[in-house]
């Protein structure tokens, strides 16, 4: 599996910033991989990438919207600083993704009784 592929646009971007590329419909095998490797002790797979804070990156073609810009997380988890940081040097940062992420922002404030609640 290739880690921090030059061309990287699609597939694992882990918490710590690493990335972790995979073909279009790449993702389920690629998160086994991953989980196999990183996590022996975890059921492998896409929820527990999600559990562990990762972040999906879609192929940007038609099947993306120009909502979400194809980048998905748990929202349970806030994005970190490093992934924020890959996603802006690869150029998906998006207004979408910004707001999802102030979302977040807002509702960990919101369960740590930090802020009003709906």
């Amino acid at each position: 599996m290739p880690k921090h592929h030059p061309g990287f646009s699609c597939g694992w971007i882990a918490p710590n910033g690493d990335t972790y590329s995979c073909g279009r419909e790449g993702h389920m095998e690629a998160a086994r991989w991953i989980t196999d490797a990183l996590y022996p002790d975890e059921l492998g797979g896409e929820r527990c990438l999600e559990e562990y804070g990762w972040i999906r990156l879609a192929a940007k073609n038609g099947w993306t919207s120009d909502y979400d810009d194809g980048v998905f997380w748990d929202f349970d988890n806030v994005p970190t600083k490093k992934q924020i940081g890959r996603l802006l040097d690869i150029g998906r940062y998006t207004p979408a993704v910004e707001d999802n992420v102030e979302m977040c922002l807002a509702r960990r404030t919101r369960r740590a009784g930090g802020g009003a609640t709906a």
